[in-house]
């Protein structure tokens, strides 16, 4: 584990998680080493970023812990190492407090813990009865110190509300369930419950439910989280030089290049979504102006029209930058057209037929 193969890109082929299937296989028995995890990860950042040019120079777009993020909440689906190792290895804990029916089990408990539960002596100077006879022997508002904020106090009454209602019933036994309702405990849902509370926009989840290639999902993704390197994002990241411009490239104009103007103000950009019956509200956010935009138009699709043409509008901006492409409108549409027929094998039929006949009318 400890010789991880500096440049195995060209080892991989997509679909085949092999850096992931490897310490999956240890996880599931033990703890890896902060060391390991970071270096697989290394290992990781550097497939999604750099693909199979071992020699890029390529800087990662986005924060590893948001790449993390299920994609059903705003990431891009990658395992989290370190909590999926932790929820492997509590299954092991699930089985020896349950005490199930297993040689390894059996053997601890009977040699180590026939009196009483591991964690009643774990720590010999702590006493529970003495300790929830003092915590009890006072009023709950007397356990606080400081006083309480409006928000604090609120929750504190909730909180006393709560536990003045609980009725402890002594006759009977303690019951295992976990907060999924299922007594089954399971290590994929303790991970998803790491990224319960994030909220992301309905746009994020959509992106992973069109019929887009991953490619194009992917830049979906970075042009929702503004994580391109236009200009404007080069300036703030403190990568660009002192004398660089700082304008869009595709209308020559005195306007720096954000994601914002070059995607969706640039008189250039503005032609292709005319072409295309598209509408924005640059008042609004980028999340509020895209629904707003799918809901105006009507018509199933919307998305997978909106991230081709915007992807081809960037392929247009850098391959006038980096190979001096001369800027065509004609090109972009004739490059959008052959794109987007390419993916109506992706789709199914209803959906087929219907993006067909649009783009006809075009």
């Amino acid at each position: 584990m400890a010789n991880v193969n500096p440049n195995p890109h060209r080892f991989l082929r997509q679909g085949h998680i092999v850096h992931l299937g490897v310490p999956t296989c240890y996880m599931c028995s033990l703890k890896l080493p902060l060391t390991i995890i970071k270096a697989i990860d290394t290992t990781r950042k550097d497939c999604l970023w750099r693909g199979n040019d071992p020699t890029s120079t390529r800087k990662s777009l986005a924060s590893w812990e948001l790449v993390c993020r299920p994609k059903d909440k705003g990431g891009l689906g990658v395992i989290n190492l370190r909590t999926q190792n932790i929820a492997l290895l509590l299954k092991h804990l699930d089985k020896f407090y349950r005490n199930v029916d297993l040689p390894w089990v059996d053997l601890i408990w009977k040699s180590y813990y026939t009196s009483k539960p591991p964690h009643s002596i774990a720590n010999k100077a702590y006493n529970k009865e003495e300790y929830v006879g003092m915590a009890c022997s006072r009023p709950l508002e007397d356990a606080f110190m400081l006083p309480f904020n409006t928000e604090a106090y609120g929750e504190f009454l909730v909180l006393k509300s709560d536990l003045d209602s609980v009725h402890l019933n002594e006759g009977f036994g303690d019951h295992w369930s976990y907060i999924w309702n299922i007594d089954k405990y399971s290590a994929q849902r303790l991970y998803k419950m790491n990224y319960s509370c994030l909220q992301p926009s309905r746009l994020l989840v959509w992106i992973w439910k069109t019929k887009c290639v991953i490619k194009i999902k992917v830049f979906a993704w970075l042009l929702s989280l503004d994580r391109f390197n236009t200009r404007d994002m080069l300036d703030r990241r403190h990568c660009a030089k002192e004398n660089d411009d700082l304008t869009c490239v595709l209308c020559y104009g005195d306007l720096r290049e954000t994601k914002l103007h070059i995607f969706f103000a640039c008189p250039y950009s503005l032609r292709c979504w005319q072409l295309l019956g598209f509408h924005w509200f640059l008042n609004l956010n980028f999340f509020q102006m895209v629904v707003l935009a799918r809901n105006r138009f009507g018509m199933k699709g919307f998305l997978e029209i909106f991230f081709i043409a915007a992807w081809y509008i960037w392929k247009q901006r850098n391959g006038m930058i980096f190979q001096n492409v001369p800027l065509t409108f004609h090109g972009w549409k004739v490059q959008f057209r052959k794109e987007l027929l390419l993916h109506m094998c992706r789709m199914k039929e209803p959906l087929k037929q219907l993006v067909f006949d649009w783009l006809q009318t075009m």
